[in-house]
């Protein structure tokens, strides 16, 4: 995906670490930043926030539109709004999407 085509993202509040890459051709990217196994509680947001937003400043000369979302995530798949929530579930290994009536849900483990 071209950087060009970014018109802005989404991120969640919580320690769940989506994003949500907003493009012109309003079809979206959805990612989940996993934790890394050796530094657990690094926080990798911050990070590709930074980078993007320098981006935008020295490329564009223009700010990045950020939006931060407590509950879900609003983005568009080939032009259709969707929504993506998160849930955390016992016993659940891996991150995982599941389809639901608005979207899509995101599981996480619940450690």
């Amino acid at each position: 995906m071209p950087l060009e085509s970014m018109t802005g993202l989404s991120i969640t509040a919580g320690v769940d670490q989506m994003v949500a890459l907003h493009t012109s051709s309003q079809d979206d990217v959805l990612l989940y930043i996993q934790r890394g196994e050796l530094c657990p509680n690094q926080d990798r947001i911050g990070e590709l926030l930074g980078t993007l937003i320098d981006h935008f400043t020295r490329v564009r000369n223009a700010p990045l539109p950020v939006k931060v979302c407590c509950s879900s995530v609003q983005l568009h798949m080939r032009g259709k709004p969707k929504s993506v929530t998160l849930e955390t579930k016992a016993g659940q290994a891996h991150a995982d999407f599941r389809k639901n009536r608005d979207g899509f849900t995101l599981l996480i483990p619940s450690n």
